[in-house]
């Protein structure tokens, strides 16, 4: 009797090391080149095509990646570039953000934050702090530096599809350690698990052994793997 294949829950924050390399806020230097951003996004992100410039560009996590796609200016897109100031904070950088030091104690546990971050190698989640409203002023960052729209709004599904696999692909292509931990899931379905929803465009929730959600990177995941076994 065949048996179904077993989940393979890929938590955004866990202290189980596959999960923390296969998530898109584990930090690993992670090249892009204009060659690797699909039409279907070009067409909607020229902006971003060409700020990649003809040499391409390192993003410290796929996290950075897709926040500097919805970057309005190329001052606000290189922040979230390996050498951007999203990609290191540091204790200059919270000073600088903050000299009037009317928030200083917020700024303080901040950095205490993203300090912890840091050590858990899950620099992409300084990428999500730095946009949350409430924090856009500790990392100087102004509500004009965004497109309102998030990338599930203004892409179709098949673009979104196209956007994941070329990162992610180069991801595992240029990461032996990710790569490593993609194919050790086997022929195991993936889901890419959002905690706190229910549902997702790019993963799901699993409620009670019940995934919901569309699932769309678990989907790409599955895609890439068969490619980097075919690649061997």
């Amino acid at each position: 009797m065949n048996r179904k294949p077993r989940r393979v829950k890929i938590h955004l924050i866990q202290n189980r090391v596959r999960s923390q390399l296969l998530g898109n806020n584990y930090a690993c230097a992670l090249h892009l080149c204009r060659v690797h951003i699909p039409v279907t996004v070009a067409e909607v992100y020229p902006e971003f095509v060409e700020w990649l410039g003809e040499n391409g560009t390192f993003f410290p996590s796929a996290t950075h990646v897709w926040y500097a796609l919805r970057a309005k200016n190329q001052r606000t897109f290189d922040k979230f570039t390996k050498n951007g100031e999203f990609g290191s904070v540091s204790v200059a950088f919270f000073r600088k953000a903050t000299p009037s030091g009317r928030l200083r104690s917020k700024t303080a546990r901040a950095l205490a934050e993203v300090e912890m971050l840091k050590q858990n190698h899950q620099v992409g989640r300084i990428a999500l702090k730095a946009v949350a409203k409430q924090n856009r002023r500790c990392f100087s960052l102004g509500s004009t530096d965004f497109d309102p729209r998030s990338p599930e709004e203004r892409l179709d599904r098949g673009a979104l599809f196209d956007f994941w696999k070329a990162v992610i692909g180069q991801k595992a292509r240029q990461n032996r350690n990710v790569r490593k931990a993609l194919l050790a899931t086997r022929d195991n379905a993936i889901f890419f698990h959002y905690p706190s929803s229910n549902s997702s465009v790019l993963g799901g929730n699993n409620i009670l052994d019940h995934f919901k959600g569309r699932n769309l990177i678990g989907d790409v995941m599955t895609v890439v793997r068969k490619e980097l076994r075919d690649d061997q």
